[in-house]
């Protein structure tokens, strides 16, 4: 345990625990700063490496790394559930954990230098808000992938209330080898005001045995869940989408931006190219049940059906919606 108001210099040492059976290795409370960060566990099924549960905590370099897969990395969340503020991570580096890093209900993050490997899901931000990723390299896909809903490299909802994620700027993110979407944005409700910049998706839908329920690029998902909620405010530049797999089930569900149940979308600089496959995507640009759409400048190579796809989509729960 680093307890509330530590002020911790660690030289560079590492923290090991070969003997945790179950549970979490080291926890960190609030009003806690310290320099460099290493934990090494051997790790098992049942066994989570750290949990950060204060506000007000830097940290300028962290690494969490199990030697099996384990768990979670790097979980971010009050103990009680309110939500922390004030959270800032200069570099962090997760291996061997199923769920990466997840974050829940804060506000106030700057998160930089992510480098997480053998993941199932890479990041997952829920209700977070006001926040900062400036850079991101996410790799290797978890034996344990099984390619459904949740095997992003990047996971994003809001399920504390409509919009409780906004605000979010994501700056030179590498995200490859997902099982399913690369990124994924919604699946409750609403999510306004995220910003890509200078971001890349490569290899989505890459499960074993072919065996992903999807593999876009970037997905924006219409809230299907919850009748009523639209996503706003979502702009993507300069982002690119290479090799989708075009080869597992769910045909509409391999695109390279796949956006659907959104107002005001904005895609510029972009591409979708094959680099090894023979196809870059089912569809390229795929839109459905949207508004105010704004595409300039942008690139498809090779997409096994369409370059720009619109359908007015409905759904039986949620009449209305096309």
């Amino acid at each position: 345990t680093i307890p509330t108001g530590s002020r911790l210099k660690t030289n560079g040492a590492i923290f090991a625990n070969n003997a945790i059976a179950s549970g979490r290795a080291l926890t960190v409370y609030g009003n806690v700063d310290v320099d460099k960060l290493n934990l090494h566990i051997r790790g098992a099924e049942n066994v989570s490496g750290i949990k950060i549960c204060g506000s007000n905590v830097k940290i300028d370099k962290l690494s969490c790394v199990a030697s099996q897969e384990s768990q979670y990395g790097v979980f971010i969340q009050s103990l009680d559930s309110s939500q922390l503020s004030n959270i800032e991570i200069g570099e962090i580096a997760i291996k061997k954990f199923s769920s990466a890093m997840p974050i829940f209900n804060v506000t106030g993050a700057i998160i930089s230098n992510i480098s997480i490997e053998q993941y199932v899901t890479g990041v997952y931000l829920r209700d977070v808000s006001h926040s900062y990723f400036d850079r991101a390299k996410i790799k290797g896909t978890s034996p344990k992938s099984s390619g459904s809903a949740g095997n992003n490299g990047l996971l994003i909802e809001s399920t504390l209330a409509t919009g409780s994620t906004n605000n979010l700027h994501f700056i030179g993110w590498d995200v490859r080898d997902a099982g399913e979407h690369a990124y994924r944005l919604g699946g409750q409700l609403s999510i306004n005001d995220i910003w890509f910049t200078n971001c890349r998706a490569d290899k989505t839908g890459n499960a074993a045995n072919n065996q992903a329920t999807g593999g876009s690029g970037f997905k924006v998902l219409g809230a299907t869940s919850v009748k009523g909620q639209w996503h706003r405010n979502i702009y993507f530049d300069n982002c690119h989408v290479v090799d989708v797999n075009t080869n597992a089930r769910g045909q509409g569900n391999f695109a390279g931006f796949l956006i659907s149940n959104v107002c005001n979308i904005h895609i510029t600089n972009c591409s979708v190219v094959p680099n090894d496959y023979n196809y870059s995507c089912w569809h390229a640009y795929s839109f459905e049940s949207v508004e105010d759409v704004f595409l300039s400048n942008n690139i498809s190579s090779r997409a096994r059906q369409h370059a720009i796809r619109f359908v007015a989509s409905t759904y039986a729960a949620h009449p209305g919606w096309e």
